[in-house]
């Protein structure tokens, strides 16, 4: 599934898809808001093992982890270690990853608030 938040098409799973375009549309959040809600779904989570985040604010990873990238191929023998003992930790990985993966996209344009959508295209042609 896929919601429209402020210009930007943002891919969900269900069932969560449709609570996160209620609250995109009822509470006006922008994507930084929405990725915050993502990230704290997990820190807060009844997933075992610890976190891969330092503190809740999602800016430091775990020492294991500090030097990997979540959009990289290959992950560090620390790292890896940690991962494994760790479901929680999986998870926000995958998460950190599909957030890369998505910012990376052409029509994706993040412009500081997360609520300004990115410019119209021009029309092939135009």
């Amino acid at each position: 599934h896929n919601i429209l938040v402020h210009g930007y098409v943002c891919f969900l799973t269900p069932p969560f898809w449709r609570e996160f375009q209620l609250a995109a549309q009822r509470y006006k959040l922008g994507y930084r808001d929405l990725k915050t809600l993502a990230r704290n779904s997990l820190e807060y989570s009844f997933l075992p093992g610890a976190s891969l985040w330092q503190a809740p604010t999602y800016q430091a990873k775990h020492p294991s982890c500090a030097a990997d990238n979540p959009a990289a191929q290959g992950l560090s023998a620390p790292c890896s270690a940690y991962l494994a003992g760790s479901e929680r930790a999986q998870a926000q990985w995958k998460l950190e990853g599909n957030f890369a993966s998505f910012e990376a996209l052409p029509t994706f344009q993040h412009r500081g608030d997360g609520r300004t959508p990115p410019p119209p295209q021009p029309r092939p042609g135009a």
